[in-house]
């Protein structure tokens, strides 16, 4: 997912990570130089232990960090049995979600990842350098695999074939969906985590590169996250402005459209409640109670609580709204901003994995020939 995810530098760093190795290095030894002076001061002074808000000091060291993480992680040969430590010391920064409660014990934690990945910066071979009982660079049909992880044996051949799945799979669509072979092709980084635990893949749009992490399968799962990653890369790169227009005016069909007609089945007293929504009062989800009893517009569960005709009915129409989409993803991002290409996504991946209905597989071909 292009959304939310900060596993690589944003926009606003994109144009620093093609800077040299030597002046990103200079950069991050600078920052975390001058921060870590600045800590030990606060320390020696007696100061508080939580960093002041929005410290650019800080700021500095982590988007240096998150230049360095990249570049150590795309262009370097961890020395065998240090790839697990360069993961971390790469996550330190590549997954970095906040200011850290206590600076001085982030800084005291973290040393031994700042000086890897000086250390990497500085003497860690090239990737085409490292010593190759491993393979770090693998030509997976059209893909160039970085396998950053050193994964090897079941674990790497999973990876392979979900590659050659999905190339196979997007193959297929090529005589419908002009120039997507164009994007299957290019960098996919193997990666230990992704920043949301829950993501197969990611593509980032920034580097034009697809992250993934190792699955437990090649399942349809796998595949269709990966074409999912595979549609931002279209949609930004490859997909003409007439098909844009076309999809977003088929968007707003299914959003501004009438919802399909549907039944609020409420529940009689002893039957359990089987949706999941928020309970009057006190902001928890109801989870499959037992009706206790039914006064007026109240569904009364245990505890005295209650849930009311009108969330039910709500639940029911929100639901008959995302059936009109491939995915509850495709369908709660509908009204946002990016929806219509969230949705598209969504609709490639099933659509190539023939888990599209024919309704909307119709709507998408169309699109196609407009």
């Amino acid at each position: 997912m292009t959304h939310a995810q900060t596993i690589a530098p944003d926009s606003r760093l994109a144009s620093r990570y093609f800077t040299s190795f030597e002046d990103s290095l200079l950069e991050f030894t600078t920052a975390l130089t001058e921060f870590s002076k600045q800590v030990r001061c606060w320390k020696e002074e007696g100061a508080s232990s939580k960093l002041p808000r929005s410290y650019q000091p800080f700021q500095r060291l982590i988007d240096a960090g998150m230049i360095v993480s990249r570049k150590v992680l795309d262009d370097k040969g961890p020395p065998r049995g240090q790839a697990d430590n360069m993961v971390a010391a790469t996550d330190l920064f590549l997954t970095f979600q906040g200011e850290p409660e206590d600076i001085f014990e982030w800084m005291e934690t973290n040393q031994p990842h700042f000086d890897l990945l000086v250390e990497a910066m500085l003497n860690w071979p090239a990737k085409e350098d490292a010593p190759d009982e491993i393979e770090l660079v693998l030509e997976v049909g059209a893909f160039t695999l970085h396998n950053t992880i050193e994964s090897e044996g079941g674990q790497l051949d999973q990876i392979k074939q979900l590659l050659v799945k999905v190339e196979r799979h997007l193959g297929q669509l090529a005589s419908v969906v002009v120039g997507l072979t164009e994007v299957v092709t290019g960098d996919v980084m193997l990666v230990s985590t992704l920043s949301c635990s829950d993501t197969a893949a990611w593509y980032n749009a920034g580097e034009d590169k697809l992250y993934i992490r190792p699955v437990r399968s090649t399942g349809l799962d796998h595949i269709q996250a990966l074409i999912h990653e595979l549609g931002h890369r279209y949609w930004q790169n490859q997909m003409s402005d007439a098909h844009k227009r076309a999809w977003n005016d088929y968007h707003a069909t299914l959003v501004y459209g009438e919802v399909p007609e549907y039944e609020v089945p409420i529940p009689e007293v002893g039957q359990e409640v089987v949706i999941t929504v928020p309970i009057e009062g006190d902001g928890e989800d109801a989870q499959f109670p037992t009706v206790e009893r039914i006064v007026g517009d109240r569904i009364y569960i245990e505890g005295g609580r209650y849930l009311t005709r009108r969330q039910f009915d709500d639940y029911y129409q929100e639901a008959a709204a995302l059936s009109m989409f491939p995915s509850s993803l495709a369908g709660s991002s509908r009204s946002q901003p990016d929806g219509p290409e969230v949705h598209f996504c969504e609709a490639l991946a099933f659509k190539a994995i023939g888990q599209l209905t024919p309704t909307a597989m119709a709507q998408f071909d169309e699109v196609f020939r407009s």
